[in-house]
């Protein structure tokens, strides 16, 4: 039914059992919607096969005239191609609300290291600048705020952390001012170039290895507790790898942030591939490591030894195992990775006691050290690590994708050998 709306039809509206629709002709798409629980503006319109629809509000609480210039500012955005349904952008916004929409980009979504830009930003930036208005930073006010995080930050390298910081600040100030036309006369964010970030040469030696295997080994291993909730039901109680996942850290050289994402339907073994060594046909283990888990978004063979499978054999699995469940489990369950172990690597540097402190990723660099050192090439070590290998000419770089995946066979034997002798 289409009539004038007036204040005086609104206010005589009663709540009817079936609802009715009165559209307004002198707004296209506004209407009043008529219900057995009250009367609401609504508004609705369609463009290039798209149809939106927006609640307004009840007529008791908002009148006719700011009802129709409601439905005019939603009929006017979506002339003009925006999506009337989001709300409004404002003109001097905070820096909250800047990072808010920034969440939103593609170019957020782009980032590699997507997850630590808003976790440093919501740990350290936003709770001191998050109320202040974009068009408000200044150099001094960002300056207080780097020495405020470099006196307070956790960790040990805090600098490091404040120059972190710092420049994901300056990111969303470089998106701000080309995609929200957010000009600012001079980029706060440049008041410090004296910083160099410290790159970290710790590797562990034979004797803190063997400490370190000794520590492991007293680690808690993976397990499933059957537990009665009631006659009908069970309860199964997870207590995650933590021995299993820190040796397999150890043996591979993998990042653990990429391990901890294992399946176990990701598990190829005993593929047949032909040795050059030895000409003969010989058997390796593949852990097909999807992008989405790994550093620089690419798919990556990880050859796995069979000390490493072993390892993996050991982790329980339940009664209900689903193949696509993580293999270094949580927690809440194989249908969850194993949060990041912070506190346990800590309790085993505090028992160690070690001159010098040292992370899982200094594994990693001992591996490849050790390797190194022992006579295996920079290429061969980067294919086992799942590195882009960058030796020949440019032309081989570019068009030869060979794995070789005999040759990191046996260079990952030859340190789980190393590492075997080390534990007696």
């Amino acid at each position: 039914m289409k009539t004038t709306l007036t204040q005086k039809k609104i206010s005589s509206l009663k709540l009817v059992e079936k609802e009715q629709t009165i559209s307004d002709v002198n707004v296209p798409g506004f209407h009043v919607r008529q219900t057995k629980w009250g009367c609401y503006y609504a508004w609705r319109g369609e463009r290039n096969g798209k149809r939106y629809k927006i609640e307004i509000g009840s007529v008791n609480d908002i009148s006719l005239f700011e009802a129709r210039e409601l439905a005019n500012q939603f009929r006017l955005k979506m002339k003009s191609g925006e999506d009337p349904r989001r709300p409004q952008k404002q003109s001097d916004p905070t820096l909250a609300e800047v990072y808010e929409e920034f969440l939103t980009s593609k170019k957020y979504k782009d980032m590699k290291s997507g997850y630590n830009f808003s976790k440093q930003m919501e740990k350290y930036n936003l709770p001191r600048l998050g109320k202040v208005r974009f068009k408000e930073l200044s150099k001094s006010l960002l300056r207080d705020h780097w020495n405020s995080i470099s006196s307070n930050a956790d960790g040990e390298n805090k600098s490091q952390t404040a120059f972190k910081c710092n420049a994901h600040l300056a990111t969303l100030i470089r998106w701000a001012d080309s995609n929200l036309g957010l000009e600012l006369e001079t980029n706060p964010t440049v008041f410090n170039r004296e910083y160099k970030p410290v790159h970290r040469t710790r590797i562990l030696l034979e004797l803190e290895l063997q400490s370190l295997i000794k520590e492991i080994n007293n680690l808690s291993e993976g397990s499933i507790i059957q537990s009665k909730k009631n006659k009908t039901e069970q309860l199964e109680i997870f207590s995650p790898p933590i021995k299993q996942f820190f040796m397999s850290v150890l043996l591979t050289g993998i990042r653990n942030g990429e391990l901890r994402q294992m399946r176990w339907n990701q598990i190829e073994r005993k593929i047949k591939v032909t040795s050059r060594l030895h000409k003969e046909s010989i058997k390796v283990n593949i852990w097909n490591c999807p992008p989405e888990s790994t550093k620089d978004n690419r798919p990556i063979r990880f050859v796995l030894s069979d000390a490493v499978m072993r390892i993996i054999d050991s982790i329980p699995k339940s009664e209900n195992h689903d193949e696509d469940g993580y293999v270094f489990f949580g927690k809440g369950g194989l249908g969850k990775p194993l949060a990041r172990p912070k506190r346990v690597a800590l309790n085993i540097r505090c028992k160690l006691a070690f001159q010098n402190s040292w992370t899982l990723h200094d594994l990693r660099r001992t591996m490849i050290t050790w390797l190194s050192e022992n006579g295996e090439s920079a290429a061969d070590i980067d294919r086992l690590i799942g590195k882009v290998v960058n030796e020949g000419a440019a032309s081989h770089r570019i068009y030869d994708h060979a794995q070789k995946l005999d040759v990191s066979a046996a260079i990952a034997k030859r340190w789980a050998d190393y590492i075997e002798d080390l534990k007696d």
